[in-house]
């Protein structure tokens, strides 16, 4: 599981971003795929749990783990 420590106005700005790239994220809870990867969320603020339920080749966990932490990162700066 990562973790990460967002305000509510980062939480929202990460799903504005999400909902862009075509991961509908909606909520402070839920689960959402795109590709054939699937990730499951839940904010109680100023935390964030994001747990890889799924991965599809060529991706792996790495990968996902990379891209969901560059997405945070980038709402953070």
């Amino acid at each position: 599981m990562l973790t990460f420590q967002l305000t509510q106005t980062q939480y929202d700005a990460l799903a504005a971003k999400g909902h862009a790239a075509g991961v509908p994220i909606s909520g402070d809870s839920g689960e959402a795929s795109r590709m054939g990867n699937t990730v499951r969320w839940a904010y109680a603020a100023p935390v964030l749990n994001v747990t890889i339920v799924k991965t599809h080749w060529p991706e792996n966990e790495q990968d996902i783990t990379d891209k969901v932490t560059a997405l945070v990162n980038s709402v953070k700066s």
